[in-house]
């Protein structure tokens, strides 16, 4: 349903013959295939038993959402590549359980990743946050982690594009609606166990929008700035409503109702 969504706002968008439609439409299909590969992958892990409703609505507000758009249409293919690198991320992150696993490839991820985007520089420090016991060996990786923030942060001389960016963090929530997805992202991060590597994927997606409220996101030309943020948010929203469907909504037909209708009103948010 997403890749046809993605086609038909390309179709009807597309500045008549200019050139570039069958790229960007690769790039779209690409996205939407990593992110549905993503959700599959953490699922699998988080609900083992039943099969869940995760993907429904998260891929089709990220087909017919502006961040889509410019990652695939407008923007240079190292933006595009951003979110994908993270989505890698958070599925290395989920299937390990052993923190000496998790740091091996997480710093390789990290050190590409920072290369591309500016905010990503703090995702090692999500790591802080596991408390003892979640998983094997997770002091490894919080260490590792806050190891590898200062050897970037030192080979990216992050103090150069360090700065306070509260009012566009606040005009990016409240403004262009984004605050719904980070309210999601947080009723899912809640509701994962304490247990395993779920609640580190979540944390590493906080860790991108503290970023982005303490660099500037548009440091380099081909950061992804606030789309690429804005498309990882919404992705990962995806976890906290399946999560409120599971968790707090019975089976009903009016339960399923309110879900359905809180999926239909975050489409508000992303065009």
């Amino acid at each position: 349903m997403s890749w046809i969504l993605w086609t038909a706002l390309l179709l009807r968008q597309w500045p008549g013959d200019a050139p570039g439609f069958f790229p960007a439409l690769a790039k779209g299909l690409v996205l939407l295939s990593a992110a549905a590969a993503a959700f599959a992958g953490l699922s699998r892990g988080l609900w083992p038993k039943a099969r869940p409703f995760l993907s429904l609505f998260p891929l089709a507000w990220l087909a017919l959402s502006r961040a889509q758009w410019h990652l695939c249409a407008q923007a240079s293919g190292m933006e595009w590549m951003a979110p994908l690198l993270f989505l890698a991320g958070a599925l290395w992150t989920a299937w390990r359980a052993d923190g000496k696993a998790i740091l091996g490839g997480m710093v390789l991820i990290w050190t590409a990743l920072d290369i591309l985007w500016t905010q990503a520089l703090l995702w090692p420090l999500a790591f802080l946050s596991v408390r003892r016991g979640a998983f094997k060996n997770a002091g490894w990786v919080k260490a590792g982690g806050f190891l590898a923030f200062l050897l970037l942060a030192v080979a990216t001389r992050a103090w150069t594009h360090w700065g306070w960016n509260g009012l566009g963090v606040y005009e990016w929530l409240f403004e262009k609606n984004f605050a719904v997805f980070a309210l999601f992202i947080w009723l899912g991060w809640a509701a994962f166990p304490r247990k395993g590597t779920a609640r580190s994927v979540l944390a590493g997606v906080t860790a991108l929008g503290l970023g982005a409220l303490f660099f500037d996101p548009f440091f380099r030309d081909h950061s992804s700035g606030w789309e690429g943020l804005s498309w990882v948010f919404i992705w990962a929203a995806g976890f906290g409503l399946e999560c409120l469907r599971r968790d707090l909504l019975d089976a009903s037909w009016h339960g399923r109702a309110v879900w359905a209708a809180l999926g239909l009103a975050a489409f508000w948010a992303v065009f």
